[in-house]
């Protein structure tokens, strides 16, 4: 399966919603916990994630992924809904943040014309928070996703952390881009060839014809954009 896989499914649990995992659970263990709660496995609301999570967590690479730092457990609020599932050696670590959540209606909005919203800062200060708790190294493979404004969030948090070296990759699923304003504050405090050298980590997942991705000034090299 490929990381780019891996991300999307990690992007589908997201909306699960299930906010009482277990720190260190493995993915199958929570799809199994959930196999008879009536909003999931019981035919509710989410069964339509859960039965692709379902299937998918047969594959060793997804299943066996640890689920941690929860932002709901760290006192951040229920719109950064963001989490780190990580390979159980820990090579591998994937930051996956939701889509729009409580509150957040406003602050897309305010992303089309700020150089930074509340969310914004709030999905940075959870990154470098999770980074400096877990003493990520440049041996492991640190990988950064979103929906939606998920998407916009693992986006700017690739342009804006000073952890930048650590990163390895951004895959922004659907992830509307930024104001003139934002792309130029980047531009002026990195310089054109450091502010290029952070976009070529971020890599676009996009539907054909989604209408989130073209909002905003888009910042995904075009070559990098897979539809």
């Amino acid at each position: 399966m490929t990381e780019e896989e891996i991300s999307l499914l990690l992007n589908t649990y997201m909306y699960l919603d299930y906010k009482e995992a277990t720190e260190g659970e493995s993915l199958k263990q929570i799809v199994e916990e959930l196999s008879t709660h009536p909003d999931y496995g019981g035919g509710g609301i989410h069964y339509g994630e859960y039965t692709v999570l379902k299937e998918a967590v047969e594959a060793e690479e997804i299943g066996s992924l640890e689920i941690g730092y929860q932002s709901v457990d760290m006192g951040y609020d229920f719109g950064t809904s963001a989490c780190t599932f990580a390979s159980p050696d820990k090579e591998a670590i994937y930051v996956v943040y939701r889509g729009t959540g409580d509150g957040e209606w406003l602050d897309n909005g305010l992303g089309m014309t700020e150089v930074s919203t509340r969310q914004h800062e709030q999905a940075l200060k959870y990154f470098e928070e999770v980074v400096d708790s877990m003493g990520v190294t440049k041996e492991q493979r640190l990988v950064i996703t979103g929906h939606s404004k998920g998407g916009n969030k693992a986006q700017f948090v690739t342009m804006d952390t000073q952890y930048d070296s650590l990163v390895d990759v951004c895959y922004s699923v659907d992830g509307q881009g930024f104001s003139e304003a934002a792309i130029l504050n980047w531009k002026e405090t990195y310089g054109q060839q450091a502010y290029e050298t952070r976009t070529e980590k971020i890599f676009g997942i996009h539907g054909e014809n989604d209408y989130v991705s073209v909002l905003g000034i888009g910042i995904i090299p075009e070559e990098q954009i897979t539809y």
